[in-house]
Formats: structure tokens, sequence, C-alpha cells
């Protein structure tokens, strides 16, 4: 597929991100939270973010670390970390009913496209 206009066409560490897509795809459904880095009640249940990281990385580290870790530039980290849906609610940034396979399509379109799609990932269209 060709990138649209509005994609942003940037190299990030493929292996990295291929990584944490198979350990969420492995181990992420029903530990897949993106309401936080980590959850504060179990500590293994996380977003994208958590799952790119060491688990003891404290969390006010987690962003930063993952975006470097993914090679991120800061604008992709908060497209992948946060899921939006062009709405401006805070609710639509923080979700916990993302599936793994849902996490792993973002995934699979920041690699592609440079962008996550979650818009067309919720509506079901991506």
């Amino acid at each position: 597929m060709e990138p649209t206009k509005q994609d942003e066409i940037v190299h990030c560490n493929v292996t990295e991100m291929l990584r944490v897509k198979q350990r969420i795809l492995a181990e992420g459904d029903g530990k897949l939270w993106m309401q936080n880095w980590v959850h504060p009640e179990c500590g293994t249940v996380r977003c994208i973010a958590g799952w790119a990281v060491p688990e003891e990385t404290l969390s006010e580290f987690i962003p930063m670390l993952a975006r470097e870790r993914l090679g991120l530039t800061p604008r992709q980290a908060f497209l992948l970390f946060h899921v939006r849906d062009d709405s401006d609610s805070l609710a639509h940034y923080m979700r916990s009913d993302i599936t793994a396979a849902q996490a792993a399509q973002a995934i699979d379109n920041v690699i592609a496209y440079g962008t996550p799609k979650w818009k067309e990932i919720l509506e079901g269209t991506e």
C-alpha cells in the first residue's frame, strides 16, 4: 500500500518493534492496558511502551526509554503509546480495551507507515 500524504515515514528500530510485537502477541492478551505504562496493582499489565522496556524499569522513565529502544520520534511514540481515534476526549487517549492483535497491528503500521493508525484499527478498516 502506498503511503498517504499524512503518513510520516521515519526509520524505526524494526528488530525491536517486531520483538515487542511478538512479546505482546505471546503474552499480552489480558495484560495489555493502555491506560498506564505499568498497571499499579500487579506491575505486570502494561501498555505498548511498558512491553518495550525491562520489567524493573521505573514508571516515570518508561516512555522515554521505550521511545529510544524502538527508535521512534517523539511524535511517533506519542501516537503509538496513546490510543487516539481523532477525538480530543481524554478517554480516547487512555484505553483499556485494546487487544494484543490491535497493538500488533499498530506496531506493524508504525513500521510500514510511520504512524499506528489507531482510528482505522478501532474502526476495523485497517
